[in-house]
């Protein structure tokens, strides 16, 4: 009988970057990790070829795991790709995510965003919703992009009102939890806001009766990494193998094919 190991620690937090190439999703992650651990680039060519994960202790209390996406959803992608960076974001993220974090760069929320979003929620479902933040990200140009022009910068509020629709929908649907970041802040200011992002997360999560995000297939990768623990065994090292991103892989093919002929 295969030894069951240690489910997720109750103080670790684990967090999915979600958003168009170009959005800032790394930049976004070296700010709640308060390190460098993502590369990034200076265009908008995505650098992050596949979903990794990296973490930080005791951020806020927390330890904190975070995977960023190589823009996973975006809609020129082929189901192949997308197949298997679910498949690793899965197994990097087991049990499951306790927020997804939608990166959308302030000034351009355009269609192709809301079909990203959208892409997510076909193969999440719905109820990912419960579990999202936005993070509209750029907040320094969104500014200087006033201030070029002598005109006054308006409020983050306001910003939000001016959104398009569709995207106003959303973002209530999500009980209108967003935070906009600037990464270039000085530490202080980035600290503030790593703080305030933690603390609608955990809101969020009371909401949501203190459990992350899961699902069948969730539970099922969680299986497999219980199966293959030892006493010995440390999560985040099986988590990150090879072995049982395989295995996983192999579970979630099948229903990766269902949802494929569902989205034709």
């Amino acid at each position: 009988m295969p030894f069951f190991g240690k489910p997720a620690p109750p103080n670790e937090f684990r967090f999915v970057l979600v958003g168009k190439t170009g959005a800032g999703k790394s930049r976004v992650g070296n700010t709640i990790l308060n390190n460098k651990a993502f590369t990034f680039a200076l265009d908008s060519k995505s650098v992050t070829a596949v979903c990794k994960l990296m973490s930080a202790d005791k951020r806020f209390g927390k330890k904190i795991d975070l995977v960023d996406t190589p823009g996973v959803f975006d809609t020129e992608k082929n189901n192949e790709t997308i197949q298997k960076e679910i498949c690793r974001c899965i197994s990097l993220t087991t049990p499951g995510p306790h927020a997804i974090l939608f990166c959308v760069q302030m000034g351009r929320f355009t269609d192709q965003e809301i079909e990203v979003l959208e892409h997510y929620i076909k193969y999440f479902g719905q109820n990912i919703l419960n579990y999202l933040v936005f993070v509209f990200t750029h907040l320094d140009s969104w500014r200087e992009s006033f201030e070029d022009r002598d005109a006054s910068v308006p409020s983050e509020d306001v910003y939000i009102k001016s959104l398009p629709e569709k995207a106003k929908s959303y973002l209530e649907k999500c009980k209108n939890r967003y935070i906009c970041m600037d990464n270039r802040a000085k530490e202080e200011e980035k600290e503030k806001t790593v703080k305030k992002l933690i603390e609608k997360v955990e809101e969020m999560l009371s909401k949501n009766g203190n459990s992350c995000y899961t699902d069948k297939n969730y539970e099922e990768a969680e299986k497999i990494l219980q199966t293959m623990m030892t006493v010995n065994s440390i999560r985040d090292e099986i988590k990150n193998s090879e072995s049982f991103l395989n295995k996983v892989n192999l579970y979630l093919k099948l229903m990766f094919q269902k949802i494929c002929l569902k989205l034709k």
